[in-house]
Order: C-alpha cells, then sequence, then structure tokens
C-alpha cells in the first residue's frame, strides 16, 4: 500500500438524513478524532482501533456533527454552483461590493476587467474538473492583485502614524485567522480579506500593525488599537457577523474538486 493510510466509509443516520463520513487510519495517531471540511466529514483513528468502537465514537458526537453540517449549509447557500461553462455568471464580492463573472471561451484562461460590465473570466474547452482549477488560479491571482493594491495603500498610510512596520507581508488563504505577526515582524493576512469590506480590511491590518508594539490581547493592545482605530469594535463586529460566509466563499472558489463519496 506504499504507507498510504487505509480509508473506509461509516454511515450515520440523523434529522437531515444519513451522512457518509470517511475513517481514516493514522499511523501515527494516539486517539479518535472528528473534523468537517469541504471535502466533509472525516473520522481519524488509530490503526488498533477497532471499526466498531469508531462507530461508537462517531454516535456519541452525531448531534456535534450535525450542528457543524447544518452550519455549514447556511454558509454555502450563498454560494455559486457553478459547472465553469461558457455563460454562466455570478457576483464576486470584492472589496464588499458585488461584481458580476462572466464566463466566457477562450484560447487560454485569463480574468480581465470588462467595466462597467464586471469581470469576464474567459476558460478553453477543457473537462469540468480542469476548468475549475484554471477558474480558481485567475480569481486567485486577480484577487491577490487587489488585496496587494489595497495593503500597500493601507501600510503607506498606516506606518508612519503607528511608528513601526513589519519585516516581511503576505497575503494568502488562512483556514481561521485573518491575520498573524510573527516574533520577527512578519505579517500574514488571509487573502478572503479583498472580499470584505474596505473598513474591516483596514481593521485587521491594524490590529496586526498593533502587535509589533504589544504581543498580547492585554489592555495596552486594546488601548493602542482604540487610539488607532475609535470605532474599531463596530468593524470587528461586522467581520465577525460575515467572516464565515466570506471564507467559505473564497475556500468554494479555490478548492479543488471534492473527493468522489460512495453512492455518488
Amino acid at each position: 500500500m506504499n504507507g498510504a493510510p487505509r480509508e473506509r466509509w461509516l454511515a450515520l443516520s440523523g434529522p437531515d438524513g444519513t451522512v457518509q463520513v470517511r475513517v481514516v487510519d493514522v499511523a501515527r495517531a494516539r486517539h479518535l478524532r472528528l473534523s468537517l471540511s469541504g471535502d466533509g466529514p472525516r473520522l481519524s483513528k488509530p490503526a488498533w482501533v477497532p471499526l466498531h468502537e469508531a462507530q461508537r465514537f462517531l454516535a456519541e458526537r452525531a448531534s456535534w456533527l450535525h450542528d457543524r453540517l447544518r452550519e455549514q449549509a447556511a454558509r454555502d447557500s450563498g454560494l455559486p454552483r457553478l459547472a465553469w461553462c461558457e455563460g454562466e455568471r455570478f457576483d464576486l464580492p470584492l472589496r464588499g461590493a458585488p461584481v458580476a463573472v462572466e464566463l466566457v471561451a477562450g484560447a487560454r484562461p485569463l480574468l480581465v476587467d470588462a467595466g462597467h460590465e464586471g469581470l469576464r473570466l474567459a476558460l478553453p474547452d477543457r473537462p469540468p474538473e480542469q476548468r475549475q482549477r484554471l477558474a480558481a488560479g485567475c480569481l486567485r491571482g486577480y484577487l491577490e492583485q487587489a488585496a496587494r493594491q489595497d495593503l500597500g495603500r493601507l501600510l503607506a498610510l498606516w506606518t508612519p502614524r503607528l511608528g513601526r512596520a513589519p519585516t516581511r507581508v503576505r497575503v494568502r488563504p488562512l483556514r481561521s485567522l485573518w491575520g498573524s505577526l510573527s516574533a520577527r515582524g512578519h505579517l500574514s493576512l488571509d487573502l478572503a480579506l479583498a472580499l470584505a469590506p474596505p473598513a474591516q480590511f483596514e481593521y485587521v491590518l491594524v490590529h496586526e500593525l498593533c502587535h509589533l508594539f504589544e504581543h498580547n490581547h492585554g489592555p495596552r493592545f486594546w488601548a493602542r488599537v482604540e487610539a488607532a482605530l475609535p470605532d474599531y469594535r463596530e468593524r470587528q463586529a461586522a467581520l465577525r457577523a460575515d467572516g464565515a460566509r466570506l471564507k467559505a466563499l473564497l475556500a468554494a472558489l479555490l478548492q479543488a474538486p471534492p473527493r468522489a463519496r460512495p453512492g455518488g
């Protein structure tokens, strides 16, 4: 088996129907762990744990899993369901405002600004999974460029005001965080901020820049944030209210096609 983890499936019945849970034997695992991602539910277990114990563990956490699946469905309800074919359209919330994206035929993948008509995403004639990957590459490149433009403008505004600057800056998809600052001053920001309103992007950046002075979330840190952005609480609350949807949208647009599951 070339050391590949052994994979099986367990069915879990619930109020919303039957859920197929992928069970993966992990050689170095020390305990059972249930998780949920874009690929669906996964139960990781040590190879020595019998399947009937895994089934019992899953049944004990059925309520948690069904709650998470409902939350995921609620977030995903507004996501575009695309075959990535010519003529399809969807709205991309660029900087918090919807921008129409139209899919057109093209010899090579290319995303261009069509002015007041929105964006045009050209994709060559390929199988659906390949078109999705090509589209993801175009969208990621476009969002990275937009985020870096906004970041450059904001850094030029805020680093003179605060008196310190990060030593390195990266913009990339982050699973749970909106931003982080390392002890060396390396700043990472979530690419999903390109979808958020500018005030929320600015809040995350100022928040992380304040960590250049206070490496914690104590009273002095929040006092510094408030001195810079007196309305930071409103911006923070808005990001918390809509952030999960923006992260889910970015993940849906950029992720590879999901794994096939039993029964299709």
